[in-house]
């Protein structure tokens, strides 16, 4: 092997130079194996012979589709594969009988090409050009570098800083990427002709005794000949089929955000669902056990009944126990009934305009014996010309009704509770619920609202409640747009003042 060989060339050098050089464009190794499949593609499907001028990535997955297209043709296609790394005589001719369809063009193992790529097709009317250079992710440097193997003189002067942490989150494997340049322009692919004429030099030079190199420098002219006359009717195919595949991407994009757009849908359904099942098993378990409290104390009482040694005092006193009993259970099972139908009318009630004016006093109305019986005062207050409410009328009585139930069964004999309703702002009312009764300690006021909480001690004489009209009040107010706030003080009392949101006019 001879050690004059001609000065290196760079193919993708050359075109970074020419006067008016294609864009280049960064892609992975993945993407520039189907940019050579989409020209292969339009080369067959146009049926056309060129004479193509290839250097490839080592290994039979990047042969396969140039084996394709030579396949495809007739024997008027000339393919010539350039091979880098050749040792000697020998090894060159092993490489020159080792693919039939493509004839070998060795370059010695000294011609450093490590990471430069080209595919160049000539045929009657058209001509295209595929070049790439290959770069390497450097972490430690935290932008993309050249190789170390590669020219450094053959490197653009300037390559944009790019950020490493969005590269490794779309490809967390890629130790490469490619600089790609694609261009049709004829006068373009003459100059590049220059740079493979050096390099079958290089290969005469380096290998005298294969007859290939030497053929083509021979008849170079033959092989390099390239038309001005561009066939526009393939340029426009060309255009066609690249727009036609933009579309297609777009459109399988388009796919896969709306499957993913429907799977992220479906798995924040499910996880909603999951919550609500937890909620549900949750709230069951807690019915259960407080049903079997009462449930337990009456077994007990009426076991204590059948003593035949039983005075007379203590048989009163256990049937005063199982009479309570009886009346907290069913307190508890109408506080679970009235949730289970707030939920099957959620959606169902119409929030027709409701006039406070007009139902707050037959609410109110409702427990003034209760009030009367314990010795509580109970009066109201509406403001003048209130504005409708947008919430149905059972829903606000509930809510009314349970609030001045509480009030009552918290406030001790000589107590009082008022109720006032006024405006808050331009499009709330306000409506206070305030009572002079045993308040509630600080560390309760935040869970008072939880089902079943119970935390206040109840006057002497009241009915322990299921610990569900609060929940219950709050879950109403949820639903229609209102809101509820507490301040309470141990031994002062407490106010409740509930928001609800008014109808408002059109204008």
């Amino acid at each position: 092997m001879s050690s004059s060989s001609p000065s290196p060339v760079s193919l993708f050098q050359l075109a970074h130079a020419y006067t008016d050089p294609p864009n280049t464009f960064r892609v992975w190794p993945r993407g520039f194996k189907g940019i050579l499949q989409s020209a292969f593609s339009y080369l067959i499907d146009q049926h056309l012979e060129a004479t193509c001028w290839l250097k490839l990535p080592s290994g039979q997955l990047w042969q396969s589709e140039a084996n394709h297209y030579l396949q495809q043709t007739d024997d008027s296609t000339t393919a010539y594969w350039f091979k880098a790394d050749i040792a000697d005589e020998a090894s060159a001719a092993e490489e020159a009988g080792a693919n039939h369809l493509a004839q070998t063009i060795p370059l010695p193992s000294d011609y450093k090409m490590r990471g430069e790529y080209c595919f160049l097709a000539i045929a009657e009317g058209f001509s295209l050009a595929i070049l790439a250079r290959r770069f390497r992710v450097k972490p430690e440097q935290d932008f993309l570098a050249p190789t170390a193997d590669l020219d450094q003189t053959t490197v653009d002067a300037e390559d944009p800083v790019v950020n490493l942490d969005a590269l490794k989150e779309q490809n967390q494997d890629q130790k490469h990427y490619l600089k790609v340049m694609v261009s049709i322009n004829p006068d373009l692919m003459r100059h590049l002709l220059t740079g493979i004429y050096q390099l079958v030099e290089v290969s005469a030079t380096a290998y005298p005794n294969s007859p290939l190199a030497k053929a083509l420098l021979e008849n170079w002219t033959s092989h390099s000949r390239v038309s001005d006359q561009m066939n526009f009717g393939l340029l426009d195919l060309l255009l066609a089929n690249r727009f036609k595949l933009q579309e297609d991407m777009r459109q399988a994009l388009t796919g896969l955000k709306r499957q993913a757009s429907e799977a992220s849908s479906l798995s924040t359904q499910n996880e909603e669902l999951l919550n609500t099942m937890r909620l549900r098993d949750d709230f069951l378990n807690t019915v259960g056990q407080e049903l079997r409290k009462p449930l337990t104390n009456i077994k007990t009482a009426l076991t204590l009944l059948s003593s035949s040694n039983l005075k007379t005092v203590q048989r009163q006193r256990y049937l005063d126990m199982i009479s309570t009993e009886c009346d907290r259970q069913s307190v508890l099972v109408n506080g679970v009934l009235n949730l289970l139908q707030l939920e099957a009318d959620l959606g169902q009630l119409p929030a027709k305009p409701v006039l406070l004016s007009v139902n707050l006093p037959g609410f109110v109305s409702i427990y003034q014996p209760l009030a009367q019986e314990k010795g509580v005062t109970l009066k109201y207050t509406i403001a003048e010309n209130l504005p409708a409410i947008a919430c149905p009328e059972s829903w606000i009585k509930q809510i009314v009704t349970n609030l001045i139930d509480n009030s009552l069964k918290f406030t001790p004999t000589a107590g009082q509770v008022q109720v006032i309703a006024q405006p808050h702002g331009e499009d709330t009312i306000q409506i206070t619920f305030h009572d002079t009764g045993v308040g509630i300690p600080a560390v309760d006021i935040s869970r008072i609202f939880d089902c079943f909480y119970r935390g206040r001690q109840l006057p002497e004489g009241e009915v322990e409640g299921a610990g569900l009209g609060l929940t219950v009040v709050q879950q109403l107010l949820t639903y229609c747009g209102g809101s509820i706030t507490v301040e309470s003080q141990v031994g002062t009392g407490s106010v409740f003042r509930v928001y609800f949101p008014t109808i408002q006019e059109s204008k």
